[in-house]
C-alpha cells in the first residue's frame, strides 16, 4: 500500500502543474521518496516535475501504448517510491476520441484516485452542479477529494467548501491567488537560470499547499495497492497483437514530421494511408 494519486482538473489551465509541483515539493520535504508521472507526451512538464520531484518524470501514454504497458512502466518506476504522483494532461475527460487517451483512462487503467482541481478564480456555489457532474460522469473514476485554485478570501472558500459537500465530494484544501507564480511559456528553454526560478516557485507552492490544503488526509484517501493489477488477457509484444498501438505510434510521428517539415519515410508501409491517417 502507498498513496497513488493522479491530479486532474475541471478544464485545461486550471493550475495542474504548479499544483502538482508543490505537492512533490512538499512530499519530498517531509522525507518521503516520490516518483512523478505525466500523462500524455508532454516533455515540457515533465520536465518540471522532475525539478520538483529531484527524481526523473516518466510520460504515461494511453494513445501509443497499450493498457498493459502502460501498467508495466508505472509499476516499474513506481516500485522504490513512497508516493506516486501522476499530473494529467488537459481536463479530466479530454482524449483524442471522447475519452480514449485522456486522463481518465489512465486512472481507470492503473486504478489511480483522482484529485480534482477547479480554478475558481470567478466561481462560486455554482461549481456544485459541475462537481456533481464530475462526479457521476463515469463510474470507472473515483474522484478522491477536490481542491480549489485562485480563492479570493476565506469567504470565498467557505462558499465553495459547502458546495464541494453539497455534492458528497472531499474538500481537501485550496491554493490563493499567487500572482508572484508563474510558469514560463511553453516555448522557452530550461536553461540554467530558468531551473533555479522553477526550483524557488516550487518551494513558494509547497510552503502554501503546507498551510492551506490537508496533505495528510489527502494521501489516506489515496491510498493504493501497489503494484497497480495487469489486465488481462495480456498482450504480448508480437506484432500481431501490437498492431493497433504501432499504428498509433506511427501516426503520432507521420504527424511530429508533417510539422516539422519535408519527410522522408524509409519503411516499407503505404505513405498515402499513413498520411491520410495522420490527418
Amino acid at each position: 500500500m502507498k498513496p497513488q494519486i493522479l491530479v486532474s482538473a475541471v478544464t485545461a489551465g486550471s493550475g495542474k502543474t504548479l499544483f502538482t509541483m508543490g505537492l512533490l515539493r512538499a512530499l519530498k520535504n517531509r522525507g518521503m521518496k516520490v516518483q512523478p508521472y505525466k500523462c500524455g507526451a508532454d516533455f515540457i512538464d515533465s520536465s518540471y516535475l522532475s525539478i520538483a520531484a529531484d527524481k526523473e518524470s516518466v510520460n504515461l501514454d494511453a494513445w501509443m501504448s497499450s493498457p498493459t504497458h502502460t501498467q508495466h512502466i508505472y509499476n516499474r518506476y513506481g516500485e522504490q517510491a513512497d508516493a506516486c504522483i501522476t499530473e494529467g494532461t488537459a481536463a479530466l475527460f479530454d482524449g483524442y476520441r471522447r475519452m480514449q487517451g485522456s486522463s481518465a483512462e489512465i486512472a481507470n487503467i492503473l486504478n489511480l484516485p483522482v484529485i480534482l482541481l477547479v480554478n475558481a478564480r470567478m466561481a462560486g456555489y455554482s461549481v456544485a452542479p459541475l462537481l456533481y457532474g464530475y462526479k457521476h460522469f463515469y463510474s470507472g473514476v473515483h474522484i478522491a477529494g477536490v481542491i480549489f485554485n485562485q480563492v479570493s478570501s476565506p469567504a470565498h472558500y467557505a462558499h465553495l467548501r459547502e458546495a464541494c459537500s453539497d455534492t458528497g465530494l472531499d474538500c481537501l484544501g485550496y491554493l490563493p491567488v499567487m500572482e508572484e507564480v508563474k510558469l514560463f511559456p511553453k516555448h522557452n528553454a530550461i536553461s540554467l537560470a530558468n531551473r533555479r526560478i522553477i526550483d524557488e516557485q516550487a518551494n513558494i507552492v509547497a510552503s502554501q499547499i503546507e498551510k492551506s490544503i490537508d496533505i495528510s488526509r489527502m494521501l489516506n484517501r489515496c491510498n493504493r495497492n501497489f503494484p497497480c493489477q495487469y489486465t488481462l488477457p495480456y498482450y504480448s509484444d508480437t506484432e500481431d497483437d501490437m498492431q493497433p498501438y504501432l499504428w498509433r505510434a506511427m501516426e503520432r510521428l507521420v504527424g511530429i514530421y508533417k510539422l516539422f517539415g519535408s519527410v522522408v519515410l524509409t519503411m516499407n508501409v503505404n505513405k498515402e494511408q499513413l498520411l491520410e491517417r495522420a490527418c
